[in-house]
């Protein structure tokens, strides 16, 4: 295990790992993950930002609210742990909000980003945030 710390520091990749539940839902499958990335060396984080209806999902200022809490946790989150990239985790609405974070604000970068029961538009350009050096590695299963 302490040769996975070192390879994770050498290459500076995060050890910090954000999860983000989906619409409709508390996240109870973050709570499950939590420990299995505690016991491999990762620090978790579960964000929850609360029920989120699917009439909210159609209106821009609820989607745009939970964009602007999502920077500033990620924000804060960085700046506790003293890290520039984190990895993801995000499930259905997570899945957007981290998209629409990405193409918004060109200052975040991450590591990881896992994207499950995504409801990005399979067309959004990964590509070229991957190129950008923006995302290190993605995997989009989307729904």
């Amino acid at each position: 295990m302490l040769i996975a710390h070192v390879f994770i520091k050498k290459f500076n990749m995060s050890q910090i790992v954000i999860t983000l539940h989906g619409i409709r839902t508390r996240g109870t499958w973050q709570k499950q993950v939590a420990p299995i990335l505690a016991r491999n060396g990762f620090t978790p984080y579960l964000l929850d930002y609360g029920y989120f209806s699917a009439l909210n999902l159609v209106l821009p200022w609820a989607r745009n609210k939970k964009l602007q809490w999502l920077r500033d946790s990620i924000t804060s989150i960085c700046e506790k742990e003293r890290v520039e990239r984190v990895s993801i985790i995000a499930h259905s609405l997570g899945s957007y909000l981290i998209a629409a974070l990405v193409e918004s604000n060109p200052s975040f970068s991450f590591d990881k980003i896992i994207l499950i029961g995504s409801i990005v538009d399979d067309n959004f350009d990964w590509n070229s945030y991957i190129e950008k050096g923006r995302v290190n590695l993605l995997h989009n299963d989307y729904g």
